[in-house]
């Protein structure tokens, strides 16, 4: 299986056991859920779309070994802050959303080759070295509120 959607189920919580059955899977949607975490170890993903959840922190290994992950929608969650080098392991990503959340602060490292790189939130305090300095191939950065 390359594909999983649970969009719109209400789901609150998946066991990390449960995704690595998926090892092959290249995309997953877990949009439009009470979810309050995403769990590291889904490696073949390219594709993976979280808007819409409770998803509040993000551990500093969340993304540990997703080298292959290419679109990452994070929008309209509750983040508030993002640890420093996060994205670190995305190499490969092109399209990070982030917009709707409740960033106080993003440490930066680095914003070059973005097509399109977008910083229109009010609530955005500090912008300091480090977290998402390994995002140089993105071409979509949206942090709105």
């Amino acid at each position: 299986m390359q594909e999983v959607s649970v969009s719109r189920n209400n789901i609150c919580f998946i066991h990390n056991s449960t995704l690595f059955r998926f090892y092959a899977l290249r995309k997953l949607y877990i949009y439009r859920n009470e979810l309050s975490e995403i769990w590291p170890g889904m490696v073949s993903l390219t594709k993976l779309i979280a808007y819409n959840n409770k998803i509040s922190r993000l551990l500093k290994h969340t993304f540990l070994g997703l080298t292959r992950l290419k679109i990452l929608e994070l929008d309209h969650n509750a983040i508030v802050t993002l640890p420093a080098e996060i994205f670190s392991p995305l190499v490969s990503l092109i399209k990070l959303e982030l917009d709707s959340n409740l960033i106080e602060s993003i440490q930066i490292r680095y914003l070059m080759v973005y097509s399109m790189c977008v910083f229109m939130h009010p609530c955005l305090c500090v912008l300091s070295d480090n977290s998402i300095y390994h995002l140089l191939k993105v071409l979509t950065l949206s942090l709105f509120a």
